[in-house]
């Protein structure tokens, strides 16, 4: 997981107005929800993933989020973009699934990153290599260069 040194990471206002897990409302919850686990089936479109009652997948993607950070742009009455951002450490933070516009997304990222500066010193990237955006995320800000796991099923 590369990582990224939040003190030393340039910040503009991106004028977007992001929302937190604690701002949202249970429709926006909904939403959020099912628009993850879709990215994430597609995602895993070669390697699919079983199967996720919503109970489990609001389990899996919404445990250990911090609550009051940005996570995403509601414009419209839709989910523009998200980044699911954890709390990995008193001073750990780690960006997960993310999805929407890439215009959003970086508006989004940098509200993230602004929020995060006074609380965490270092934010990791959980990017999947079959994700498009996320590797456009981790191109895209000054993250350190990280080993690559490269995994395979080997003949038998």
């Amino acid at each position: 997981m590369p990582t990224l040194t939040l003190a030393t990471t340039p910040t503009t206002n991106a004028g977007a107005t992001a929302l937190s897990f604690n701002q949202l409302s249970a429709s926006q919850r909904q939403q959020l929800l099912t628009m993850s686990y879709a990215r994430y089936q597609t995602l895993h479109a070669r390697n699919p993933v079983m199967a996720y009652n919503e109970s489990t997948w609001q389990s899996t993607a919404f445990t250990d989020l911090i609550p009051d950070a940005p996570l995403l742009i509601w414009q419209n009455n839709r989910i523009q973009a998200y980044c699911l951002v954890y709390e990995d450490g008193p001073s750990l933070a780690a960006w997960g699934w993310m999805g929407g516009s890439n215009a959003a997304l970086l508006a989004l990222q940098q509200e993230q990153i602004s929020s995060l500066q006074s609380r965490y010193t270092t934010l990791q990237g959980e990017f999947d290599s079959t994700d498009s955006i996320a590797d456009q995320t981790r191109q895209h800000w000054p993250f350190a260069p990280a080993p690559v796991a490269i995994t395979y099923l080997a003949p038998c």
